[in-house]
């Protein structure tokens, strides 16, 4: 019996070491792997209840043939020999070779060919097609909306909550004791006492006579070098090689300018021009008599019908190209320019108000004065210098 007993140990401890080495295995396996690893387990378990039916009296016997005996001292023997090989296993160059294995193995199993050829199988497709398909069927499924599962539901959400406000009044009271805040007072006085030391080491370091002469130092360097460069620069400046190239830059732009100014005043003072503005003049003309003699009421509602048109044409975006957007802009830009220079003409207010404020002092301070009021209020009025209305003075 003793025998048996051992034997029977002996069993469980290679059930064990192979239950691990088959879970490791199973682990790094694929998912194809895994399935098929699957279905040899199962397999296997169907068998080994099947060999388990056998009557006790079997086993007795079979435990007790010489045949057994003789296989357990082989396994004996194998154990002793496994002790011997561990301490050779434990050698570096084993441990190594054993390393290089395993990163081989860990490529080829991360290898994308692998997966990707055993995931486009068209078994494997109909397969998750089903489980697929069998997931929304159990989702939808009208058992699981019952009366009971959604009270269960509901009792699970007050226990929550109720859980959670306990939870709460238990960190609030915890919070409120007066060992937590007694904690956090210390440690407010001791983060305090903490920065006050470091910052008086730090003005202790800074009114040290040392740094206070290496920042000393630091400042003269400073100025020194940038007294350098200003001279530097300043010597460059009046090179007179620098000043003559200056010069002769400036000519250079008056003469270009002084061109452009000539042309467009003979461009201006040309015949065909001065000709082509009358002609336009004359044009512009004809049409504003012709648009007063058309002046019938069909004519003016298909004249407005036209305007309508054209505005809703204008103000798609399908006209609007890159060349109707500059001549735009260019048409904004000469109004902008004739609106500045007719505000220029103008007066500004804060003008008007000084001139106005001078002619009433004038004119309360001396009635002599009082003939000058005309030109001033003429020089305020049409806008021309109030110098130049009192220059006889």
């Amino acid at each position: 019996m003793a025998i048996a007993s051992k034997q029977a140990s002996r069993k469980s401890r290679t059930k064990a070491v192979r239950k691990t080495a088959k879970k490791t295995t199973a682990r790094r396996k694929t998912a194809a792997r895994k399935t098929a690893a699957r279905k040899s387990t199962a397999r296997r378990t169907t068998a080994r209840k099947t060999t388990a039916r056998k009557t006790t009296a079997r086993k007795t016997k079979a435990r007790k043939s010489p045949v057994r005996k003789t296989a357990a001292k082989k396994k004996t023997t194998a154990r002793k020999t496994t002790a011997r090989k561990s301490a050779a296993r434990k050698s570096p160059a084993r441990k190594t070779a054993a390393k290089k294995r395993v990163v081989k193995k860990t490529a080829a199993r991360k290898s994308p060919a692998r997966k990707t050829t055993a995931r486009k199988s068209a078994v494997r497709k109909t397969a998750a097609k089903k489980r697929t398909v069998k997931k929304t069927a159990a989702r939808k499924s009208p058992a699981r909306k019952t009366a009971a599962r959604k009270t269960a539901a509901k009792k699970r959400v007050v226990r929550k909550s109720a859980a959670r406000k306990k939870t709460t009044a238990r960190k609030s009271a915890a919070r409120k004791s007066p060992a937590r805040k007694t904690a956090a007072k210390k440690r407010v006085v001791r983060k305090s006492a903490a920065r006050k030391k470091t910052t008086a080491r730090k003005s202790a370091a800074r009114k040290s006579p040392a740094r206070k002469t290496a920042a000393k130092k630091r400042v003269v360097r400073k100025s020194a070098a940038r007294k350098k460069t200003t001279a530097r620069k300043s010597a460059a400046r009046k090179s007179p090689a620098r000043k003559t190239a200056a010069k002769k830059r400036v000519v250079r732009k008056s003469a270009a300018r002084k061109k452009t100014t000539a042309r467009k005043s003979a461009a201006r003072k040309s015949p065909a021009r001065k000709t082509a503005a009358k002609k336009r003049v004359v044009r512009k003309s004809a049409a504003r008599k012709k648009t007063t003699a058309r002046k019938s009421a069909a004519r003016k509602t298909a004249a407005k019908k036209r305007v309508v048109k054209k505005t809703a044409a204008r103000k798609s975006p399908a006209r609007k190209t890159s060349a109707r957007k500059t001549a735009a802009r260019k048409s904004t830009a000469r109004k902008s320019a004739a609106r500045r220079s007719s505000a220029r003409k103008t007066p500004s207010r804060k003008a008007v108000a000084a001139r106005r404020m001078i002619a009433s002092r004038l004119a309360s301070s001396r009635p002599s004065t009082a003939s000058r009021l005309a030109a001033v209020a003429s020089a305020t009025r049409h806008g021309g210098s109030y110098k130049n209305g009192l220059a006889h003075r």
